[in-house]
């Protein structure tokens, strides 16, 4: 997975290899489902990831070991959009203060901030670095 998100008629969908799939249900839901493989839910890892990493807002997801969503639009508003930090090939700056994200598919999306962006990216970077550093313990 790419990305998933919610547009602004709270429509969820999920891009996967320059494929975009309609999801029948709402993105909570959907990650519900996705988290409940590994038998947790979308509370209690967003309250987990908070607690231990003392994040207040925009906390990244983990999924699996191939999945570590980042939200570049949060969860509660009317649009979301959580990035897959693990499908991510290159991010750069663009000149009106957004970022290019371009994935390992071959497509490429904008977000409307590179700092938030960055920021995101090095949540992702201490969550794994945590989990590294628990699995030598």
């Amino acid at each position: 997975m790419d990305y998933v998100g919610r547009d602004r008629y709270r429509q969820t969908y999920v891009v996967k290899e320059h494929r975009m799939e309609l999801i029948e249900s709402s993105l909570e839901h959907y990650l519900n489902r996705l988290l409940q493989q590994r038998l947790s839910g979308l509370e209690a890892s967003l309250q987990a990831t908070k607690v231990l990493f003392g994040y207040k807002s925009l906390v990244p997801i983990l999924i699996d070991e191939k999945t570590l969503l980042f939200p570049i639009f949060g969860l509660r508003g009317q649009i979301s959009l959580l990035v897959n930090y693990h499908q991510i090939q290159t991010w750069t700056k663009h000149e009106n203060h957004g970022a290019i994200l371009s994935f390992e598919s071959g497509h490429a999306i904008h977000a409307p901030s590179h700092t938030a962006v960055k920021k995101q990216i090095r949540k992702c970077e201490e969550i794994l670095h945590y989990l590294q550093e628990a699995k030598i313990d």
